[in-house]
């Protein structure tokens, strides 16, 4: 007894694995609106928006630069006690930064 449907469309030649080139064509896709960094596509009836691309010229500039550090600030009096009982949960995922309250 075997599983799987060896007539399905997805299988190439036979050997089981399934053809995912058709999930990466974008031949179809229609630029809707371009504003403050934002392109809007519209792929196979559904609306994807990229807030950004990657520059990654500038990404490096970015690892050239000088660090600054500054010890020279004050809290202002009526925020010093802010957050006191509150715990936080900080998890990051390389450069991006989740922030859950407990």
């Amino acid at each position: 007894m075997t599983k799987g449907n060896h007539n399905s469309p997805d299988l190439k030649s036979g050997k089981g694995s399934k053809d995912y080139s058709k999930y990466f064509d974008f031949s179809d896709a229609k630029v809707i609106s371009e504003e403050e960094g934002k392109v809007t596509y519209r792929i196979k009836g559904r609306n994807v928006q990229i807030n950004s691309q990657p520059d990654y010229k500038e990404g490096k500039r970015r690892g050239k630069e000088e660090i600054e550090v500054h010890y020279d600030f004050e809290i202002p009096e009526e925020m010093q006690n802010f957050g006191v009982g509150k715990y936080y949960h900080i998890t990051t995922y390389g450069c991006q930064m989740v922030k859950k309250a407990l």
